[in-house]
C-alpha cells in the first residue's frame, strides 16, 4: 500500500497538501509493515523509500542497510 502512496506523490496535478498527506501515509504504512513483518526486506525497503521521499536521508540509509541485510544474497538492492 505504501508504494501506491509514494507513486502518487510526484503527480503534479495533485495539490501539494494532498501530496504531503500521501507522503506521511506512506511513512506510517511502511512503519506498520516493518512492525508486523520485521524480517521482510521489502517492508524495510519501502520504509526506506518513503523516508527518502520525505527528506529523511539518514533514516532512509539506515532502513536500506537493514533491507540489504535481510534480502536474499542473489538480490542487489540499490537506492
Amino acid at each position: 500500500m505504501e508504494w501506491c502512496a509514494l507513486q502518487w506523490i510526484g503527480e503534479e496535478d495533485i495539490e501539494p497538501r494532498k501530496r504531503i498527506a500521501l507522503g506521511e501515509l506512506a511513512r506510517e504504512l511502511g512503519a506498520a509493515a516493518v512492525l508486523r513483518a520485521p524480517a521482510n526486506y521489502e517492508c524495510w525497503l519501502w520504509l526506506s523509500r518513503s523516508q527518502r521521499v520525505a527528506g529523511s536521508l539518514v533514516l532512509a540509509g539506515r532502513y536500506l542497510d537493514i533491507a540489504r541485510e535481510l534480502a536474499p544474497e542473489s538480490l542487489v538492492l540499490i537506492e
